[in-house]
């Protein structure tokens, strides 16, 4: 796992190549050549305290980067935006994130993808939920952690789609599954500490045998 200035440093290999980018995402995608990347697998900020503009013109624009870089774009967003997201980006497909949380408040969330690649049937997806126990409390390493074995089944879905993209990489839950299978991938964290954090997921997970 390799730290990084930016875009440029990343490169393939034999074994699974992970860079990691301590910068802004929108400054960082407009230097990323047209289809760079296979997928991009990404959990952006869905507050709109958390962007620095209009929220739904802040997601048109980080859109637009994602799917010019990629052959796939899958996005997990809150289930509060899925009418607008819906309305506003006309995704592809949409599946259900089931947090077998029981009646907790929000049970679901939305995974939107975006691509002109075949989404539905044999070595594709297969079902439109996925049921998975989110990382609560104390568990949590950053805030709005997601679990790895979610993220290493959406993966899967376009393991053929090669490197992986995370411009907001939080914890780094998108390197951790890309890892697991074998798949280059290129995280972008603007964050300092969370950068951090992942950077030691990242390091601890390449040091296991």
């Amino acid at each position: 796992m390799t730290d990084a200035a930016g875009p440029n440093a990343f490169e393939g290999g034999r074994e699974p190549h992970l860079v990691l980018v301590l910068g802004d995402a929108l400054k960082i995608l407009p230097e990323i050549g047209d289809r760079t990347f296979g997928t991009v697998l990404t959990s952006p900020p869905f507050q709109d305290d958390d962007v620095p503009t209009e929220y739904y013109s802040w997601m048109e624009i980080v859109l637009l980067q994602l799917k010019r870089v990629a052959e796939v774009v899958v996005m997990l967003n809150s289930s509060r935006r899925l009418v607008e997201m819906c309305k506003r980006f006309d995704p592809s497909a949409v599946l259900i994130w089931d947090k077998k949380v029981g009646m907790g408040a929000f049970r679901y969330e939305s995974i939107y993808i975006w691509t002109k690649e075949r989404i539905w049937g044999p070595g594709r997806i297969w079902s439109d939920t996925l049921a998975f126990a989110p990382i609560i409390g104390k568990m949590q390493k950053c805030k709005y952690e997601n679990p790895v074995p979610l993220y290493h089944q959406l993966l899967r879905y376009f393991k053929d789609f090669s490197p992986v993209l995370d411009p907001f990489a939080g914890s780094g839950t998108t390197g951790l599954a890309a890892l697991q299978l074998g798949m280059d991938c290129l995280l972008i964290e603007k964050d300092p500490q969370t950068h951090k954090i992942a950077r030691t997921a990242l390091q601890l997970a390449k040091e296991k045998p």
